[in-house]
C-alpha cells in the first residue's frame, strides 16, 4: 500500500552523513510506489527563535509554511539529524519550535488539562547519527534525547508510532560500515508503504 512520505534532512550543514542517509532512503522510496516530498534544513531560511512566546505569534517564513504543509500532507515522516550535545542541533530544534505551534500541531482549550493532538495518523522514523556508541547511549544516558523527542515532541502532537534508527559511531566508522548503513537506509525506503 503506497503512502505519502515526507523526508527531512535535519542536519544544518550542506553536506553530511545524515544527508547521505536521507538521500539513500529517498532513492529507495522512488522504487516503492509511494508519493514523496523532501526538504533539507540547510536550504531553509528562518529565525530559529520562537520570539519569547510559546504561542508562536511570530509570522511564519515561507520555509516554515512549506514544512507545515508537507507535515500535514504526509502519512509517514522520516527525519534525520546528528546528535549534538545529547539532542538536536539549534537550527533543527528551532524548526520544531517555530513550526509545531498551537492550532497546527495541537489545540489548547481552557477547560481541558491535556491539549488536543492535531497531527495524528502519521508514523515517524528518525535517523540519528552520533559518535556515542548505541550501547553507551542506552546504558549510561538511557537514550534521554531519543525519549524526549518521541514523547515530548512527536507524541505530544499525536504523531506515532515513532521508530528510531541510530547510526554510530560516525567518526570512527569504517567505509564498509558507512556503506552498509547507506544500503540499510535505501532498503528501508524501498520498503516504505508496504
Amino acid at each position: 500500500m503506497a503512502e505519502r512520505i515526507f523526508v527531512l534532512d535535519g542536519h544544518p550543514g550542506v553536506t553530511s552523513f545524515v544527508g547521505g542517509l536521507t538521500d539513500a532512503y529517498i532513492e529507495g522510496v522512488k522504487s516503492s510506489g509511494s508519493e514523496l516530498v523532501a526538504m533539507k534544513l540547510s536550504d531553509m531560511d528562518f529565525d530559529v527563535n520562537l520570539g519569547g512566546s510559546s504561542e508562536g505569534n511570530k509570522s511564519l517564513e515561507t520555509s516554515i509554511v512549506e514544512f507545515q504543509k508537507h507535515l500535514k500532507w504526509c502519512d509517514h515522516f522520516v527525519f534525520g539529524y546528528p546528535l549534538w550535545w545529547g539532542f538536536l542541533p539549534a537550527k533543527t530544534k528551532g524548526l520544531f519550535d517555530r513550526a509545531l505551534i498551537p492550532d497546527f500541531a495541537y489545540a489548547v482549550k481552557e477547560d481541558e488539562l491535556v491539549p488536543t493532538k492535531l497531527l495524528t495518523n502519521r508514523s515517524v522514523h528518525v535517523f540519528v547519527t552520533s559518535d556515542t556508541p548505541g550501547w553507551y547511549m542506552n546504558l549510561v544516558y538511557r537514550a534521554g534525547g531519543f525519549r524526549a523527542l518521541k514523547m515530548q515532541l512527536f507524541d505530544y502532537c499525536g504523531m506515532g508510532p515513532v521508530k528510531t534508527s541510530h547510526f554510530s559511531p560516525i567518526r570512527t566508522g569504517a567505509d564498509a560500515k558507512r556503506k552498509s548503513w547507506l544500503a540499510k537506509a535505501h532498503i528501508m525506503g524501498a520498503r516504505a508503504g508496504r
